[in-house]
């Protein structure tokens, strides 16, 4: 199998694998699942054109969907988020996020969720994000171009403390 820029390294696998903790026998290696998933994102290539070199497409798309639907990707960054605040001697938890917004135009054949943003004269859709003070993600959150701030704000605190 051919090395990819966007594969794992060892010890990335290692903190994942820790998390994933499923030990039946299967058809496909979840690492080289992993490095699929991670290909599609760094390169934007639709999911029919993976490479041979990676499970087949409909394999990576079945356990994409799965970890993304029982919360495993949030899981995994909740840890990561955990531990880059430790290393830097902070408390597990931040005490202070930081809220931005981007609203940017949607395809012409997009017709869902989308909204204009007066302000930015943009049709489209908005993102807000919220990360903590050392720029670590924490939340993303994508609704049409018309939420003003102040509601995409109010969406977060129902996300972040349900």
């Amino acid at each position: 199998m051919r090395n990819y820029p966007s594969d794992l390294t060892d010890a990335q696998w290692q903190f994942i694998e820790k998390i994933l903790n499923e030990k039946r026998k299967r058809q496909h290696d979840l690492r080289k699942i992993w490095n699929a998933i991670l290909y599609l994102v760094k390169t934007g290539c639709q999911w029919r054109m993976l490479p041979k070199d990676f499970a087949p497409w409909s394999a990576v798309y079945y356990y994409f969907k799965k970890w993304k639907n029982d919360g495993t990707f949030e899981e995994i960054l909740d840890m990561l988020n955990a531990r880059q605040q430790k290393s830097q001697r902070k408390k597990e938890l931040p005490s202070v996020s930081i809220i931005d917004s981007q609203s940017v135009k949607a395809a012409h054949t997009c017709s869902q969720d989308i909204g204009y943003d007066a302000e930015k004269r943009i049709k489209g859709r908005k993102r807000h994000i919220v990360t903590d003070t050392l720029g670590c993600l924490l939340l993303v959150l994508v609704h049409g171009a018309g939420v003003q701030n102040r509601n995409g704000i109010a969406c977060f605190e129902s996300q972040i403390f349900r």
